[in-house]
């Protein structure tokens, strides 16, 4: 499906890609009002980054799902976690990065204001480390339904 006057705005996200395939991290931020195509123009991100190599890791914020705690972040981060072998996984969850473990090991982290802060740099780290081995790309959609405890990060 080819979106229509979206090509300003994909030319703007490519160069932005292409910097992550160089090693240049961006962040962009899509809004508007509900059904102009965001969620569209997000699946075609997402091809872009494919055809790059640049691996996407996608959530969406759901009504129901604002209760979960680490809702966004679980479904951001637990498939390439899940996808590795275990030695892998203990690796890219190693340094700071096991600061972020007990949120994906089932013992989800507290809600004290020290050990959250904990939790959003071990996140950072285990980010940083999917990314040296592939350039990578985030989406989250449907923002305003994050869960409390996936927003700082």
């Amino acid at each position: 499906m080819r979106l229509l006057e979206r090509d300003r705005e994909l030319g703007k996200i490519a160069g932005l890609l292409a910097g992550a395939v160089a090693g240049r991290g961006a962040t962009v931020l899509v809004e508007g009002a509900p059904g102009i195509g965001k969620t569209a123009l997000l699946a075609a991100v997402r091809k872009q980054a494919d055809s790059l190599q640049v691996r996407s890791l996608t959530a969406s914020g759901g009504e129901l799902e604002q209760q979960l705690g680490f809702a966004i972040v679980r479904q951001l981060f637990d498939p390439p976690l899940r996808a590795v072998p275990a030695a892998e996984r203990t690796d890219l969850l190693s340094g700071a990065a096991g600061l972020a473990a007990s949120v994906f090991d089932g013992g989800l982290a507290h809600e004290h204001p020290v050990v959250m802060g904990a939790v959003v740099h071990g996140l950072f780290w285990l980010c940083s480390n999917l990314a040296e081995r592939h350039p990578l790309l985030l989406i989250v959609d449907d923002v305003q339904w994050t869960d409390e405890a996936s927003l700082p990060t």
